[in-house]
Order: C-alpha cells, then structure tokens, then sequence
C-alpha cells in the first residue's frame, strides 16, 4: 500500500479519489481499514479526513478486513460502498455510477464495477445495501463477498466504466502500471 506510484503511496491515489468524492457530496464520512500497527496507513487516512479502522484479525484475509468495515457502519447508513486501496485507477465517476445504480434503494443494492478494458473481471468499487450485511458479517478466509454471494444466489447488477482499474498486489504490476 505504501510502494509509490507516481511519486505517492499506492493507497493515497484511491484515498484521492475519496476525498474528491466527499468534497463533492457524493459520499459522506468513510473508513479506511488496515492492519493493526500500520500507522503510515492510519495516517494517510486522518490526512484525507477519513478515519482509520485498525483490523486486528487481519491476518485472517480479506474477508476480515471487509467484516470490520461493515461492522463500523453506523444506524443510519442504508450502504457500504467498498474501494480497495491497491486499485490507484479509481475515479470519481466510478464511484458516482456505482451510487447511482444502488439508487433510489441503496439499503437493497448489490452493485458491482467492470471496467471496459478488463469486462470480464468484477473489479471495485462496489456497493452492498444494507440488506446483504449479514452475508458479509459471516465471511471467512481470503475472499470478499462475490463468491458467498454466488454461493447465498444473490445477483450482482453491473455498473460499466470506461478503461481498467487493476489491482496492484506485486511490485511487476506497480512496475507496469508506472508503464502507462
């Protein structure tokens, strides 16, 4: 998360993406979940006026992560819109079409994003209604919440944006990523 990217930590670029959301009303308030410990992360949250989420089952996969956001949520929040922060090609506007296609029911949307040039992998963000939360509060091991939704026969409504938005999970796709 903390490798750069364009003279910045990997995760700043989506933290970017975040702030640009709120400053523009599209999302209020927001979580950054990381491992407990990783301050610099914890930091680089409070920085972009989110609030760091220390997970400390993090070694447990990403199931754990994703559980300890969603278990944050307040009362009041009809969704759970999810952005990884090793995808540094988040936009605005994806997340603004992901929103608007949960809308006008968001506490029973199940959205998820494909990029044009990568359409047959599910990418993020994606939005989970609040209705699907006791699906992701029973997850376990090192996956996020498109197979137990296969699996409970849920079915995702697509969002489409324009161009890709790989994960970055080894230094080769930092490096090619830096390509472009």
């Amino acid at each position: 998360m903390l490798a750069l990217l364009r003279g910045k930590p990997l995760v700043a670029h989506a933290l970017d993406t975040v702030r640009a959301a709120r400053e523009r009303g599209i999302v209020t308030g927001g979580f950054v979940v990381h491992q407990a410990g990783d301050r610099p992360v914890a930091d680089l949250a409070r920085a972009h006026g989110l609030e760091p989420l220390a997970c400390e089952e993090w070694g447990g996969g990403l199931s754990q992560s994703l559980r300890h956001g969603v278990a944050a949520l307040g009362g009041d929040d009809a969704a759970a819109l999810i952005l990884l922060g090793d995808q540094p090609l988040v936009t605005v506007a994806a997340i603004e079409t992901v929103i608007a296609v949960g809308s006008p029911h968001p506490e029973h949307a199940l959205v998820r994003s494909r990029y044009h040039d990568a359409w047959t992998t599910p990418s993020h963000p994606v939005l989970i209604g609040r209705s699907f939360w006791p699906f992701v509060l029973d997850l376990t091991g090192d996956h996020g919440f498109g197979p137990a939704a296969q699996a409970a026969g849920l079915h995702w409504t697509e969002a489409g944006h324009p161009g890709k938005n790989p994960d970055v999970d080894t230094i080769e796709d930092l490096m090619n990523l830096e390509k472009e």
